[in-house]
């Protein structure tokens, strides 16, 4: 709360000083007698706003334009604009070099922004406004704004884990389509090569579907924070968006599933091409039990 006001050489003030109390505090006064201007005055001291020096006095004997404020707890902000200087200050401590913005230690002592102005011609608070617009401001005058940070969160962590999923199934498909390629027991020795690199495939899709599930329990953790949080403005349309949110979740984890379906027909496939390589080793050491080990025509020894 601002307790006092000080303003030195602005627009129609030369040195006005008003004392202000708890409530609401009214100016009066004839018309250009300077009551807006004492607003501008604070304007220019919170926002910093406006820019340049239009605002000075056109008399032959002007000092610094100075505007100070005192809040509740005694500190003191002061904004300076001269010829030379340029500058706000915290209970005597200088600031300067912040261009158009407002150096961060006067924010937080003064904690005002725009939507805590009203101008004469304004419309009217929030009646303007479209029911997005309305919601968000209320949910940041009580602090509520966390629930649109999170839900864009949450909605980029789904984009994602979705465009994820779907690579997955693409590489899924690629390796499925790889397995029809591996027929016949002449071609045993390139099957069990290429086997490896498509069990390396599997393995990382593991890791993949353990990193989405993580990715899905992180986003059921949120709505549940999401849902105990209280809601003033829309709870009935915020409470189906997180259902429709945690189907859509279920879904995915169905999705999931069906990868991992797919991953154990790979590791089925790996072990029936092991029982076909085993059956030709067999064969071929039968073949080579029957082979004679000399020609019997011309007795030489049969390079095997």
């Amino acid at each position: 709360m601002i307790k006092k006001i000080a303003i030195c050489d602005f627009q129609s003030h030369v040195k006005t000083e008003l004392d202000l109390h708890p409530g609401v505090n009214v100016l009066l006064g004839k018309t250009d007698s300077g009551k807006s201007a004492v607003l501008r005055a604070l304007r220019w001291l919170t926002d910093n706003v406006p820019s340049g020096d239009g605002f000075r006095p056109q008399r032959s004997s002007i000092g610094d334009s100075r505007v100070s404020i005192v809040l509740a707890d005694g500190t003191v902000v002061t904004r300076v604009r001269g010829d030379d200087t340029n500058s706000y200050s915290v209970d005597g401590m200088e600031l300067k070099a912040f261009g158009r913005n407002v150096p961060k230690e006067v924010s937080d002592v003064v904690n005002m922004q725009d939507i805590n102005w009203q101008g004469q011609l304004d419309p009217p608070f929030l009646i303007t406004e479209s029911p997005a617009s309305a919601a968000r401001m209320l949910n940041k005058i009580a602090d509520l704004d966390i629930i649109d940070r999170s839900l864009k969160k949450v909605n980029t962590k789904v984009s994602r884990i979705s465009s994820e999923i779907k690579l997955r199934e693409e590489d899924l498909e690629e390796a499925k389509s790889g397995l029809s390629s591996f027929k016949g027991l002449d071609e045993a020795d390139g099957l069990l090569t290429s086997l490896e690199a498509k069990e390396q495939e599997a393995n990382k899709l593991r890791r993949d579907i353990d990193g989405l599930k993580a990715c899905l329990k992180d986003i059921t953790e949120q709505r549940l924070c999401l849902e105990s949080i209280p809601d003033p403005t829309e709870p009935k349309r915020m409470i189906a968006s997180m259902l429709k949110k945690h189907r859509e979740a279920e879904q995915y984890t169905a999705d999931i599933e069906e990868l991992m379906e797919l991953v154990a027909d790979i590791e089925f496939l790996e072990g029936k091409l092991g029982d076909l390589t085993d059956e030709y080793q067999s064969k071929k050491q039968e073949f080579d039990d029957l082979m004679p080990n000399q020609c019997p025509l011309c007795k030489s020894e049969i390079d095997r």
